[in-house]
């Protein structure tokens, strides 16, 4: 059923669960305030496993470098949903369910939406309103 497909039983049923759990990850390399790191991370909350790749914030944070840790987090993670459900809302192909397992096949979707939601904004920048049409025609 559609309303059980949150995304922890997606999670749960998607290889990259399973991968994460093996320690079998995607290769990355980036530094940060001068340490290497070669694994990435993801965002999440409490509801989540304890697994290195799943950074959570502080439920009850004891200080003000915590809180202010956990309140960016949790903003990063916020402006994250609310830019899927922007795209979600202008192509349809998001919202459904995969027609495929293939995760190369998903993210060349996912790719295709963010690239023509760019080239929709950039064009967007360039329409003329119609206050502009009459003083440039007029």
């Amino acid at each position: 059923m559609s309303v059980s497909n949150n995304d922890l039983n997606v999670l749960n049923q998607s290889t990259l669960f399973y991968e994460l759990k093996s320690e079998i990850v995607p290769p990355t390399s980036f530094d940060v305030n001068g340490h290497h790191y070669t694994k990435g991370y993801y965002l999440a909350d409490g509801i989540y496993s304890d697994l290195v790749t799943f950074i959570k914030g502080w439920s009850c944070p004891t200080d003000k470098k915590m809180a202010k840790i956990t309140r960016f987090q949790a903003a990063a993670r916020k402006d994250v949903q609310r830019a899927f459900e922007v795209l979600q809302s202008r192509f349809h192909i998001l919202k459904i369910p995969s027609r495929t397992v293939k995760v190369n096949k998903m993210s060349n979707v996912m790719r295709c939406c963010l690239i023509l939601y760019n080239m929709i904004q950039k064009d967007n920048r360039f329409t003329l309103t119609p206050s502009d049409e009459k003083s440039s025609f007029s």
